[in-house]
């Protein structure tokens, strides 16, 4: 659930928007219709991270866990010669070699119980992602989105959607408590 309450944020010569108040429950889909330059973008990020801005009111998002996000910009970025298959491993492959550098460093701490602190959330989140069965729910999710054939392609050869269901992909994967879209239908 996400509350907020006389919420207000803005620039030093625009108020996006001045005691709004609101409440996402659960399980729920909201959607922020409005022009260009309101704000919308900026409250799904103030949502996303409210420590990385200053505003008045309340902001309380609770119980979300991880929090999935799919920019309104195609992820043009970066290497565009990987695949397909290759962009969406790269999140478990990151888990793998932090999950492997901690247990490098038990082997030379001294401070055993802040590393498996460490090792404990790790396999924590392992699991949260479904670490052991990653191959296998990439390829189930290239399927649902009738991407199965594109796996091997690199990023470069997708259309603007394409990369968009590949990013989107990428989130559920994670499998996000909480999972912003900006401009969704939006393909660059």
């Amino acid at each position: 659930m996400i509350h907020a309450e006389n919420l207000s944020f803005g620039y030093t010569s625009n108020d996006l928007f001045r005691n709004i108040s609101f409440t996402l429950e659960e399980n729920c889909h909201c959607a922020l219709i409005g022009s260009n330059g309101s704000g919308k973008t900026t409250l799904c990020n103030l949502i996303r991270s409210p420590e990385s801005f200053t505003f008045d009111g309340v902001l309380s998002p609770e119980g979300a866990g991880r929090i999935g996000y799919v920019s309104q910009f195609a992820i043009r970025e970066g290497d565009q010669s990987v695949t397909v298959y290759d962009y969406l491993y790269q999140d478990f492959l990151a888990l793998e070699q932090a999950i492997g550098d901690v247990c490098a460093e038990m082997a030379e701490t001294e401070d055993m119980d802040a590393v498996m602190e460490r090792y404990q959330a790790l396999l924590d989140e392992s699991d949260a992602v479904d670490a052991d069965n990653y191959e296998i729910n990439i390829r189930k999710q290239l399927t649902l989105a009738e991407l199965e054939g594109k796996a091997d392609l690199a990023l470069e050869k997708l259309s603007g959607g394409e990369l968009k269901l590949v990013q989107v992909i990428r989130q559920m994967l994670r499998r996000p408590g909480r999972l912003s879209m900006d401009e969704p239908d939006v393909c660059l």
